[in-house]
C-alpha cells in the first residue's frame, strides 16, 4: 500500500485494509484513544469524596486531599505504554499465571515491592493499568491478581499467627477470593480449592525472605477491584469526515467503594483500557482502525519504539495528517537518534544505574554503570556481560592501574546459545578474587536485569550467607568466612598453569591459560573443585557432597530464594528470562557424564 489512510476504505478489499490497520500509525491512535479512558477513570477518583475518618488520632490533614488520589501503576509489559505519563512505578502479573485450569501463582513475580507501595500510599491503593486484545480484560487481571492476593493475605495470617501477634478485638482480616463477574461462580469455586495448596508451596518455598517485614508492611488485607472500558455500546457516530474526533463523553463505571467497605483494604483497581473487540466497519468508524489492546504485540509493529520514546515524541507521533509511511518514516528516525544519543535509549528512565549487593561486595547494575571514567569512582573492578563495550575500556586507555576489567560477550536471553553458561566459572573467579582482595566489584549487562543478574545469583548461592535473615539481621548480605582465603594461586596449582603470569587476559588480573582452563565443563569442574577445597580448608564436613558432585552446589530451590532476596532488597529490576535461569540450572545441576556441547 502507499500507507495513504485518507483514501475511500470501500474501495479497498478486506485483506489491504486488514494489513494496512495493522501498521503502527492505527496502533499508536488506539492507544490514544484508550489512553483518554484510563486519564478519565484517574479523574474520576481524585474527584471522589474522602473515605469517612475513623481514626481517632485527629489526623485530619490526610484528608485534604480525596482518598482515592492513588498513584497510577503500569502492568509490564503492555500496560507501560498506557500509563506512560502517569505511572509512577511497574509490577508484573502474567495472564498465563491465571490461565484457565491454571490458576497459579508464580514464585518469580511475588511484587513483593508493589505490596510495599501500595500499603504506603497514605490511602493504600493503587490503579493498575493493562489491556487486553480480546476480552474485556486480561487474564492478569482477572485472575492472577486474585489469586495472589488471596494467597498474600492468607500467608500474613499464618505468620501472624506462627509470631504469637494478638488480634484487638476491632482487628480486620479477609481471606476470600475476589474476582470479576467475568469469572464465573462455578469457576471461583474451583480457584479457592487451589489456594491451601498454593499458600503452603509459596510458605514451603522460602520465597518470602522477611516474614516479619512482610507482615510489618501488610497492614490491611489487598484487595482487587476491577474496572473496563464499555464505551463500545455507546451510539456508532458518524463517520463523514475521516478526522473527525469528537467522541461522546466517556462513561466509565467505577466500583462502589463505600458500600464495598473498601477503606478497610489496600485496594488494587485493575483498569483494563481497552473496547472490547470490534467488527472493521466499527474498527475504522473513527478515521483509524482501532485496535483493542494494540500494545499487547507490540514487538510486531513499533520498530524499536518504546513507551518512554513514545510519550516523549507522542504529539509529533500522533500527528492524524500523517501517512502510515510517514509515521513509519518518523518512528524510524526517533529510534535512530535516541540509539546515537545514548546507549541506554531503550531503558527509559532508570533512576539507579546500579545496586550493592548488601555486604557482599558485588553491585549489579546497567551498562551505564560501567561507563568510563566515571564508573572507577564507584568500583574497582568491573566485569561487562554483553556484546558491546566502551571504546575506553576496550583499548585499555581508561583503565587505571590497579584497576580489573572483564569482558565477557553474552547475547541476551535466548540468543545466547553457550556462552554464559560457559563462561561463569571465569566470571565467578573474577568476582570472588577481586572481591576478596578488598575490591568492589561491578557485574553489569544493558539493563542489569538478566545476565548480569544470573552471574549475581550464582555469586550469592555459592559464596554468600543467604540463611542470615533468621539471625534477625536484615540487610547485611555478606560472605561466608571460608571464602576469604581464596586467591589465584590455589587455582593456578590446581590447572597446573606454570605460565609466565605477566600474560594477563586482557586487564582482568587473569592468565589467559587460566582463563582457558576455566571455561566450559572442565573448567566448571576445576572451579568446583576449587571451592569444595576451600570449605574444607574452613574446617567444613563435607562428607554429603562427595567427590562425585552427587549433590550441587545449589540448587533450583536455593536460586529462586536468592533471586527472590535479590528483587525485594537489592535490586528491584532484576528479572531473568527463563532461558537465562535455565542455563544456571544447567550449571550447577547437570552431572559431568553428561557429554554436552560444553564439553571441550
Amino acid at each position: 500500500g502507499d500507507g495513504n489512510d485518507h483514501v475511500d476504505n470501500s474501495a479497498r478489499s478486506p485483506k489491504e485494509l486488514a494489513k494496512e490497520g495493522a501498521r503502527a500509525r492505527h496502533r499508536l491512535l488506539s492507544i490514544r484513544k484508550d489512553v483518554a479512558f484510563l486519564e478519565e477513570v484517574v479523574r474520576l477518583h481524585r474527584e471522589l469524596p474522602p473515605f469517612p475518618s475513623h481514626d481517632d488520632d485527629g489526623d485530619d490533614d490526610a484528608l485534604e486531599e480525596s482518598s482515592f488520589a492513588w498513584p497510577v501503576v503500569s502492568n509490564e509489559r503492555c500496560g507501560s505504554w498506557y500509563a506512560k505519563k502517569m505511572a509512577s512505578n511497574s509490577c508484573y502479573f502474567k495472564s498465563t499465571d491465571g490461565h484457565v485450569g491454571t490458576w497459579n501463582m508464580s514464585l518469580k513475580r511475588l511484587n513483593v515491592n508493589f505490596i510495599q507501595m501500595v500499603e504506603r500510599h497514605k490511602s493504600s491503593g493503587c490503579l493498575v493499568v493493562d489491556a487486553t486484545r480480546r476480552k474485556r480484560m486480561p487474564d492478569a487481571f482477572s485472575r492472577t491478581i486474585p489469586i495472589w492476593a488471596a494467597v498474600f493475605n492468607r500467608a500474613v495470617s499464618h505468620y501472624r499467627r506462627e509470631m504469637g501477634l494478638v488480634e484487638e478485638s476491632n482487628y480486620f482480616w479477609d481471606t476470600r477470593l475476589h474476582t470479576p463477574p467475568c469469572v464465573s461462580e462455578q469457576e471461583r469455586a474451583q480457584i479457592e480449592e487451589r489456594l491451601p495448596g498454593l499458600l503452603q508451596t509459596l510458605l514451603d518455598s522460602g520465597t518470602i525472605t522477611d516474614p516479619h517485614n512482610l507482615v510489618s508492611i501488610m497492614k490491611r488485607p489487598l484487595r482487587p477491584f476491577f474496572i473496563t472500558n464499555n464505551n463500545k455500546k455507546r451510539e456508532k457516530k458518524n463517520t463523514s469526515t475521516p478526522n473527525n474526533n469528537v467522541d461522546p463523553p466517556l462513561q466509565v463505571d467505577l466500583p462502589d467503594y463505600v458500600l464495598e467497605g473498601a477503606a478497610q483494604y489496600a485496594c488494587i483497581v485493575c483498569v483494563s483500557c481497552s473496547e472490547t473487540k470490534q467488527s472493521s466497519a466499527e474498527a475504522w468508524r473513527y478515521g483509524f482502525c482501532y485496535h483493542p489492546g494494540a500494545a499487547d504485540d507490540h514487538e510486531l509493529w513499533s520498530r524499536g519504539l518504546t513507551p518512554d520514546l513514545f510519550g516523549e515524541h507522542e504529539s509529533f507521533l500522533l500527528d492524524e495528517s500523517r501517512t502510515s509511511d510517514e509515521t513509519d518514516a518518523a518512528i524510524d528516525d526517533i529510534v535512530s537518534q535516541a540509539k546515537k544519543s545514548d546507549e541506554e535509549w531503550y531503558l527509559g528512565n532508570v533512576h539507579q544505574h546500579f545496586d550493592t549487593i548488601g555486604s557482599s561486595g558485588i553491585s549489579v547494575g546497567s551498562r551505564r554503570a560501567g561507563r568510563p571514567p566515571e564508573c572507577w569512582e564507584s568500583f574497582d573492578a568491573i566485569l561487562n556481560v554483553t556484546m558491546s563495550e566502551y571504546d575506553g575500556l576496550q583499548s585499555g586507555q581508561e583503565i587505571p592501574s590497579g584497576k580489573r576489567y572483564l569482558h565477557v560477550p553474552v547475547y541476551e536471553g535466548k540468543k545466547d546459545k553457550l556462552e554464559l553458561e560457559m563462561w561463569l566459572p571465569v566470571m565467578l573467579t573474577f568476582a570472588i578474587v577481586n572481591v576478596v582482595a578488598g575490591k568492589s566489584v561491578l557485574i553489569h549487562c544493558a539493563q542489569g536485569r538478566d545476565r548480569s543478574v544470573a552471574v549475581a545469583m550464582a555469586f550469592m548461592a555459592l559464596f554468600c550467607d543467604i540463611d542470615y535473615t533468621s539471625k534477625g539481621n536484615t540487610h547485611r548480605l555478606s560472605l561466608q568466612d571460608w571464602c576469604l582465603s581464596m586467591t589465584l594461586d590455589q587455582l593456578t596449582l590446581q590447572g597446573n598453569d606454570h605460565d609466565d603470569p605477566t600474560s594477563m587476559y586482557r586487564h582482568s588480573g587473569i592468565s589467559a591459560t587460566l582463563v582457558e582452563n576455566l571455561k566450559g565443563r572442565s573448567g566448571r569442574d576445576l572451579f568446583f573443585g576449587w571451592i569444595l577445597d576451600r570449605r574444607k580448608a574452613g574446617g567444613e564436613c563435607l562428607d554429603d557432597i562427595d567427590d562425585n558432585n552427587d549433590r550441587p552446589l545449589a540448587t533450583k530451590q536455593s536460586l529462586r530464594i536468592v533471586l527472590q532476596l535479590l528483587q525485594q532488597q537489592y535490586r528491584e529490576i532484576a528479572s531473568p528470562t527463563r532461558t537465562t535461569l535455565q542455563k544456571l540450572h544447567r550449571f550447577f545441576m547437570s552431572g559431568k557424564h553428561e557429554e554436552n556441547q560444553l564439553s571441550r
